[in-house]
């Protein structure tokens, strides 16, 4: 399966429920395909080190955490620490929390086209741009 998995993250839809609630299970699917945390149990979903695992493989994994963690201040701060264009995927109010902005400014000068709060804070767009060093 978790070849399967590596090629197309769809593939783990037909494995059965009670593989894709196994939490060693989860570990390793998300990380040969973070986008297979869609497929994954609402548990998993939930599980911080299985989500930062799938987001490290791609930040658009992060759309198929569970609400609660996109919404928790926390572990968003987290998320875009490890990938910064996770932050696409956050709870609106959080997109222009200054801790978080700051922490994406810090990880790439990429963030002032995720974070457009960015281009008109003088401070935080050359923290941005030197990011690119």
């Amino acid at each position: 399966v978790l070849v399967a998995v590596r090629n197309n993250s769809v593939a783990l839809r037909y494995a059965s429920e009670e593989l894709r609630a196994q939490r060693a299970f989860g570990l390793a699917a998300v990380s040969a395909n973070g986008l297979s945390l869609a497929y994954l149990s609402r548990a998993l979903r939930s599980d911080e080190e299985v989500v930062l695992t799938a987001v490290r493989d791609d930040f658009e994994a992060f759309y198929h955490a569970e609400q609660q963690l996109r919404r928790s201040r926390d572990f968003v701060l987290t998320a875009v620490s490890v990938r910064g264009n996770a932050l696409k995927h956050v709870a609106p109010h959080l997109k222009s929390d200054p801790d978080v902005v700051r922490s994406l400014a810090l990880f790439s000068f990429l963030s002032i086209f995720v974070c457009p709060s960015i281009r008109f804070d003088a401070s935080l767009a050359l923290t941005s741009a030197s990011a690119c060093r």
